[in-house]
């Protein structure tokens, strides 16, 4: 067996600027009744890739996120993989996703809210004009990986698995 070359700094550094297995990425801001239209008008199409594990959140779960919501407080960006121009899946967040969909289409009635208990039991039609129009300026932020970032259909299967798997383990 022959012995292996080992590359030199400066043929590392061409591979690496090369941009081979390096993502393009963006990162957006949207407002929730913007997610809703998203989901309507399918350019969030696929809320649910095979390689995403089944809904596992109960209402009670769904009910704390849009409470947290309410309350503003920081909640981890969902991860969405551009699919084609303009047209995404979602790799991570779609527990939080599914919450706010079904919230605002008034599938969800809220339960076992801690601070807002006052709306326990309420849909989003059903909740006053201002909460509404609260969650409604409320924006859930999405790293976008960019269509441009796969070379080939094994490429973009590549990306999927890569980013999957360490979004889902701590990048270990």
């Amino acid at each position: 067996m022959g012995k292996k070359i080992k590359p030199t700094p400066t043929q590392i550094e061409r591979i690496y600027d090369s941009g081979k297995n390096r993502l393009t990425q963006e990162r957006n801001d949207f407002l929730l009744p913007q997610v809703i239209d998203f989901v309507k008008e399918k350019k969030w199409l696929n809320l649910r890739p095979e390689y995403q594990r089944r809904l596992v959140w109960d209402a009670r779960k769904k009910s704390l996120f849009i409470e947290s919501l309410l309350m503003n407080i920081p909640v981890p960006p969902v991860f969405l993989y551009e699919t084609d121009l303009n047209r995404y899946e979602v790799m991570d967040g779609q527990q939080r996703l599914n919450a706010v969909v079904e919230f605002y289409e008034n599938r969800l009635k809220l339960s076992g809210l801690e601070i807002w208990s006052v709306l326990n039991g309420l849909t989003y039609a059903e909740c006053p004009p201002r909460i509404k129009s609260g969650l409604d300026r409320r924006r859930i932020s999405a790293n976008v990986l960019l269509a441009e970032s796969a070379t080939s259909e094994e490429h973009v299967n590549f990306i999927r698995r890569i980013v999957f798997e360490r979004l889902n383990t701590g990048g270990q």
